[in-house]
């Protein structure tokens, strides 16, 4: 049997995780604002990186646009992939916020919940062990 408080602490984990997540496509998207565009191909010649820019050379005088579309490129990977798992775990919030196995049991008709040993308290035990709590 699970127990409560054990399940609102991972409620309280994926909310946490959530807002952390939130909070990073924020930082994401106002980093992205100032990085600039253009398409980057890496190659290398001699153990020497070279960087084409829109498909012109580009020499060591152009580092900081470089680093800055790699930087860029890595952002928006990443900010796919945030999106993703931000989604995941809403849905996850909000399937478990249902209490759906608790309303299995709440659901029966009282002939039935004589007959049947559920495996998660109800709403009305829940709060009864809370009030006799010191």
């Amino acid at each position: 049997m699970k127990s409560e408080k054990g399940e609102i602490f991972i409620l309280y984990k994926i909310k946490n995780e959530i807002e952390t997540l939130e909070k990073g496509l924020v930082c994401l998207e106002n980093e992205l604002k100032g990085l600039p565009g253009g398409t980057l191909r890496c190659t290398s010649s001699n153990g020497t990186d070279q960087f084409f820019i829109n498909g012109k050379y580009a020499n060591k005088r152009q580092m900081n646009t470089i680093q800055g579309i790699i930087q860029r490129e890595y952002d928006e990977k990443l900010q796919v992939a945030l999106k993703k798992r931000l989604q995941i775990l809403r849905e996850l919030e909000k399937n478990y916020s249902s209490r759906e196995p608790e309303k299995c049991f709440e659901r029966l008709c009282k002939a039935r919940k004589k007959h049947v040993k559920p495996l998660f308290k109800t709403v009305e035990e829940q709060i009864e062990e809370f009030l006799n709590e010191e």
